[in-house]
């Protein structure tokens, strides 16, 4: 049995054309075994992304009646994650002590109806930073495409070189200072 194994992983004569059990071990192989392994972990991802994506659609088209959002007060910090009018925002306030708030601790669900004229105040694409906190609004069709994106990435390979690498990052650092330049103006 030993000498098998020896002889299995020894190196072939030179006449010889049968390769040795360790060359088989390419990484195409190799990559192959590994997607093969984590086949289930990524029909698990898109499937989750996927079942968002679909709940986020709802909220899309219900936010044209309904204002709908889930909510978090803690002494005197308040967080809220909302959709209105085909906007989806999150808000985000913190006020000095001794502000007494309205909200009842912990998490609660908000939803009512949109007037009939919208709230004006709040834009498709917004980015304020108040005294008390930030508020982030941007069309519902933004945050759609970030979660299909998502749900795709897993089936996506990833084979790039050096440059590819570096010219992304230095585009994502570009869009980054571009967001701070509209954001002190």
């Amino acid at each position: 049995m030993r000498a098998e194994g020896i002889a299995r992983n020894a190196r072939p004569a030179a006449g010889n054309a049968r390769p040795n059990a360790i060359s088989t071990f390419s990484s195409k192989n190799i990559m192959e075994k590994i997607s093969i392994r984590f086949r289930k972990l990524r029909i698990a991802w898109t499937a989750a992304w996927g079942a968002a994506c679909v709940l986020l659609i709802v909220f899309w088209v219900r936010s044209y009646w309904w204002l709908d959002g889930l909510s978090y007060a803690r002494g005197t910090t308040y967080v809220s994650i909302f959709t209105s009018t085909g906007i989806a925002g999150f808000n985000c306030a913190s006020w000095p002590n001794g502000t007494r708030m309205g909200n009842k601790p912990g998490f609660e669900w908000v939803s009512f109806r949109v007037p009939a004229p919208p709230n004006q105040d709040i834009k498709p694409l917004m980015w304020v930073w108040r005294p008390e906190g930030p508020l982030i609004t941007v069309p519902v069709w933004c945050c759609e495409s970030v979660l299909v994106l998502s749900a795709a990435l897993p089936w996506l390979r990833y084979r790039f070189s050096l440059r590819t690498l570096l010219i992304a990052t230095t585009l994502f650092a570009v869009v980054l200072g571009l967001v701070v330049l509209a954001a002190h103006r």
